[in-house]
């Protein structure tokens, strides 16, 4: 069986720790390409940074970025960015919790503390190498509004108090404006009410006429869990959590295993 469409994550999916592609899973996307297939990186990752590994792939790799508030649409970009309205509420929320809130544009990282480490290593996924001009400070809900024209998500980041997250994130799903989400224990990321990578992924199955017995999505974080629904192939890579895996309708490799490619191959012999 030969996909229309593949989705799939990157960090934790596509590259290693390193943000290295195995030369198996490249070639094997390559192949399935030349074959017809349509394929996606889907990510929580700005667009831009997104682009810089798509195009390293193969050229005709599209992308989903901002967890399905930007993606690629044939020769469109189409852009569903959070509205003013969900700024101020994850911001005034963050200010009294006193955690860390960023908010993303295609390129460009707003924040509203310190910038730690991490957001300044670039193997890191969100960002790309164009300087510190990429990161941009905002202090006041008057910073936020002169900005907000160049907002798409955002993500609020806490490393040692799960528990404050933990009731922000219940705070907010009561939200009219907000979706909440999750990669990884330390954060929540935030799109406008109702859009998710499964929003654009089903936005992008209408678009191209490809029924959902036709596609397959690859993950492994609980952010993926959306788009999971909206395929028939959804595959839980190896180094997922359980919860991820439980969810999946099939389990592969890790992604230091190509686990990407095992399952295309397990595929194309059905």
């Amino acid at each position: 069986m030969i996909p229309r469409m593949i989705f799939m994550d990157i960090d934790g999916t596509l590259v290693d720790s390193e943000m290295k592609i195995s030369d198996f899973d490249k070639r094997s996307i390559h192949q399935v390409i030349d074959q017809g297939t349509l394929v996606y990186l889907a990510t929580g990752r700005k667009y831009e940074a997104a682009r810089v590994v798509a195009e390293g792939l193969h050229p005709e790799v599209k992308v989903i970025a901002s967890n399905g508030c930007v993606y690629d649409c044939d020769q469109n970009l189409i852009k569903n960015p959070l509205n003013l309205e969900a700024l101020i509420e994850a911001f005034e929320i963050c200010q009294r919790k006193n955690l860390s809130l960023f908010f993303f544009g295609l390129s460009e990282t707003f924040y509203s503390k310190d910038l730690p480490d991490y957001f300044k290593n670039e193997d890191k996924g969100r960002l790309v190498s164009e300087g510190e001009r990429e990161f941009i400070k905002i202090s006041s809900l008057n910073d936020l509004q002169n900005f907000s024209n160049r907002i798409i998500n955002g993500i609020i980041i806490s490393e040692d108090n799960f528990e404050v997250l933990a009731e922000i994130k219940h705070e907010l799903r009561a939200s009219k404006n907000l979706s909440v989400s999750s990669s990884a224990l330390n954060n929540l990321e935030l799109t406008p009410k109702s859009v998710t990578k499964a929003t654009a992924i089903s936005a992008l199955q209408d678009y191209y006429a490809v029924n959902k017995k036709d596609t397959v999505a690859f993950g492994d974080g609980m952010n993926d869990l959306e788009m999971f629904g909206q395929v028939h192939y959804s595959v839980a890579m190896g180094n997922a959590s359980e919860l991820v895996k439980k969810e999946a309708t099939y389990e592969t490799l890790s992604n230091l295993e190509s686990g990407i490619s095992h399952f295309l191959n397990f595929l194309s012999s059905q």
